[in-house]
């Protein structure tokens, strides 16, 4: 999104939502900050009677909660002051200010994203005409919500070994804003230890809600770990993905066993850097039968995955614009070529991969609005 270019921080999707919304939602008080501070959102708009604060202090998300508060306690009047929250001495809004910094930098600043974008990307679902139906070659997502998804995202890390991940909050904001547009119930958990991530891997594998749903959806974005297929959780242990996937294997739910499960999984799996892009930084990598299970990895083994600090993961962005723009009209093995496609339009030369156990039917999103 051209924030820093003008777009309006304020403006709405096609379900009400503004920027702060998702990231009042998503919790992320960096993104938080930064949309108020230095963009100028608006934190009274409300939905459904409750402003950002109000939801973020619905979703357990108290430090941006009562951040939001103490905004809200010193705004000023809007009749006597007019609705700019914060001039600099100079009269200017710290919004222009910034983007006369970002023209100022443009000299010293590249980005992946063509035109320099920076933050939260612009993801409007496009929904879907006709509901495709369940059949002998289809699994079924007319469910209402059609899936429950589990975002774990691991930004900052208790030990020198791993770098923060900078610009991993904007995964979060565009994961869970097309999630939700395209109907689907998102549960999202930053920074978690070890201990934590298994306890929400266990408790959402084996909930009594995924049994009424059509799929289970897992995305995990972190630091690669020391075991091959494996990532990092905030205190530095290691979790790998055979875990994750014998979760779903080992319940015995015929509803978990029959459901599709898909997984997305942004870190690095080897040390190979193809080609140097000085704008990138690369998500550091430390040395019963399944059953409809994909698996979706941002780079293949041996490479390294990519990230840009003012745009966040590219292999989850783009993902997140393909689900938007071609969730409604494609089936999943078209959606990701369509991903795969733009990928090595930056010749970046790691390629996402894709691991399929007994995967045998097609799948639809069927992106909608919920009917509650």
């Amino acid at each position: 999104m051209l924030l820093e270019r003008g777009a309006d921080p304020n403006a709405r999707d096609n379900t009400g939502w503004t920027l702060l919304f998702m990231a009042a939602r998503a919790g992320s008080l960096p993104v938080v900050k930064w949309l108020v501070e230095e963009l100028d959102a608006d934190p009274r708009p409300e939905i459904n009677g409750r402003n950002a604060e109000k939801l973020a202090e619905s979703k357990k998300h108290l430090e941006v909660a009562e951040y939001l508060r103490n905004v809200l306690r010193n705004l000023p009047d809007p009749i006597k002051e007019g609705p700019s929250l914060k001039k600099s001495p100079s009269g200017t809004s710290k919004r222009d200010s910034k983007k006369l910094s970002v023209q100022a930098n443009s000299l010293h600043e590249s980005y992946w994203v063509s035109g320099g974008a920076v933050g939260p990307a612009k993801l409007k679902v496009k929904y879907v005409q006709n509901l495709v139906q369940p059949s002998r070659d289809v699994y079924d997502t007319t469910t209402d919500p059609p899936g429950l998804v589990l975002l774990l995202n691991y930004r900052n890390f208790s030990e020198g070994t791993h770098p923060k991940r900078e610009g991993a909050e904007y995964d979060t904001i565009n994961l869970v804003s097309v999630f939700e547009q395209m109907g689907y119930e998102v549960e999202s958990h930053e920074n978690k230890t070890w201990e934590e991530t298994i306890w929400c891997l266990k408790e959402f594998s084996e909930s009594e809600r995924l049994k009424k749903v059509g799929c289970a959806i897992v995305v995990v974005s972190s630091h690669g770990g020391n075991e091959k297929r494996s990532f990092s959780t905030s205190d530095c242990q290691d979790v790998s993905v055979d875990y994750i996937h014998n979760l779903f294997i080992e319940n015995q739910c015929r509803e978990v066993r029959e459901m599709a499960k898909l997984f997305f999984f942004q870190f690095c799996r080897g040390d190979f850097s193809p080609e140097y892009h000085v704008e990138l930084q690369m998500d550091n990598l430390r040395r019963a039968a399944p059953e409809n299970i994909i698996s979706f990895f941002s780079t293949s083994d041996g490479f390294v995955s990519y990230r840009a600090p003012l745009r966040g993961s590219k292999f989850l962005l783009v993902l997140c614009e393909v689900l938007a723009e071609n969730a409604h009209a494609e089936c999943l093995d078209e959606l990701f070529r369509e991903v795969q496609r733009r990928y090595s339009m930056d010749e970046l030369r790691a390629t996402p991969e894709k691991q399929d156990l007994n995967f045998m039917k097609k799948f639809y999103f069927n992106p909608r609005p919920r009917e509650c």
